[in-house]
């Protein structure tokens, strides 16, 4: 939502005394002590807003309902203004008893901030966090007119969110917040190098759900399946899959590929498979899934060959799902594949080293199931579910320091 921000004037109202209204006593105290994380039990009752431009099904989202699930299953007070209305997130969030409140769709800049003011004015929470790059200037404002802490978000390598929202905003959005939370180490560096204090960021690496996305009890006995999950966008790179796959059953090799996702290249992407040869048996489109787990099982290996990226989940839980992952060599998978060890690392766009590398998985069942194993022991000790309080609460200590 880029654009420029008006002020609004809301007259002070004195709150009611409460232990942890935003620049109390007790919040000050605990913040003010350097290397310290909140205890869990301190959260406790503690209200926590977080501002999110959708709820539809992307990566940012589901990552809102693993963290507003954490952070409730502690005892803290979560809920959610939400800039769209009757999208995929907001039941699944209200089923948790997490409130949500959808501002108008159509309504302007202005009324929805003043919308979002006076619902956050009510509820006076101690953190205003963004859940998507594009709202860090309404957490900003917000928490700046009513006290509260803002906590921005890049989900991205950080040059494409700030080119994403023009010049001025995609500046204001990534040096007016307090603290940003950022998902990858590829976008802290990128971060620092356009004007942000590494001791003004804080790593929030994306976490899965390892106990829905875990390994099947055996490979599927018929043809290699290949799998490529995401949005049909350019960057994702569909096609590059597409002609692997393609490569592969040329060479003998019976491959099935398995593209999970939808998006503005899809028609483009099944005439393309058309022209390669590639009918049904060969190349499936699923279109978005709530199920993909299902898909990942069903699979032999996961391709992630996108030009850019930030941490994409679909990499996680397909390594939750015991898959070693072939990735381009950008942002956040960078960092999530071990070259050689989990799966294998290529430049982007190169053709031959990516064939090779998923020849080398095909024909070699053990180096695919024993890099599979590691993979998920990998995300079970660095991504899992139940890393999110302490990390949240890192972030929370952060911006009241």
């Amino acid at each position: 939502m880029p654009g420029c921000l008006a002020w609004v004037y809301l007259p002070a109202r004195r709150p009611p005394p409460t232990p942890w209204r935003p620049g109390s006593p007790r919040l000050r105290a605990i913040c003010a002590s350097p290397g310290r994380i909140f205890p869990l039990s301190g959260l406790k009752k503690m209200k926590i807003c977080f501002l999110a431009g959708t709820l539809g099904q992307g990566g940012a989202e589901r990552q809102l309902f693993y963290q507003v699930s954490a952070l409730q299953r502690v005892g803290a007070l979560p809920f959610i203004v939400a800039f769209a209305q009757d999208e995929f997130w907001e039941g699944r969030l209200k089923a948790l008893g997490i409130p949500v409140y959808a501002l108008p769709v159509q309504s302007r800049q202005l009324k929805r901030l003043w919308f979002a003011a006076k619902i956050i004015r009510r509820e006076r929470p101690v953190v205003i966090q963004a859940a998507h790059f594009y709202v860090n200037l309404y957490a900003w404002l917000l928490a700046r007119l009513l006290g509260s802490r803002e906590v921005g978000a890049v989900r991205s390598n950080g040059f494409q969110d700030v080119s994403e929202m023009g010049r001025w905003s995609g500046r204001g959005s990534l040096l007016f917040p307090r603290i940003l939370a950022v998902n990858s180490r590829a976008g802290l560096d990128n971060l620092e190098k356009m004007g942000r204090t590494r001791q003004s960021m804080v790593y929030l690496p994306n976490a899965v759900d390892a106990e829905r996305f875990f390994p099947a009890d055996q490979a599927p006995a018929d043809a290699q399946r290949l799998i490529m999950v995401g949005r049909m966008s350019e960057p994702k790179r569909f096609d590059l899959f597409l002609r692997i796959v393609a490569e592969l059953n040329g060479q003998g090799l019976p491959v099935m590929g398995h593209l999970v996702g939808d998006g503005p290249l899809r028609p483009a992407l099944e005439r393309l498979a058309l022209d390669l040869g590639l009918g049904p048996d060969r190349a499936r489109f699923h279109g978005a899934v709530e199920n993909a787990e299902v898909l990942f099982r069903q699979a032999r290996l996961c391709l992630h060959i996108s030009d850019w990226e930030g941490m994409p989940n679909t990499a996680l839980e397909a390594m939750a799902c015991g898959l070693p992952v072939i990735a381009s060599r950008v942002g956040g998978l960078a960092e999530l594949i071990q070259d050689e060890k989990t799966g294998y690392l290529i430049s982007p766009g190169d053709f031959e080293d990516l064939l090779a590398s998923v020849v080398r998985l095909i024909r070699d069942e053990g180096l695919r199931r024993s890099m599979g194993r590691q993979a998920r022991e990998y995300v079970l000790k660095q991504h899992d579910l139940s890393m999110l309080p302490d990390r949240l609460l890192e972030i929370y200590r952060a911006a009241g320091a």
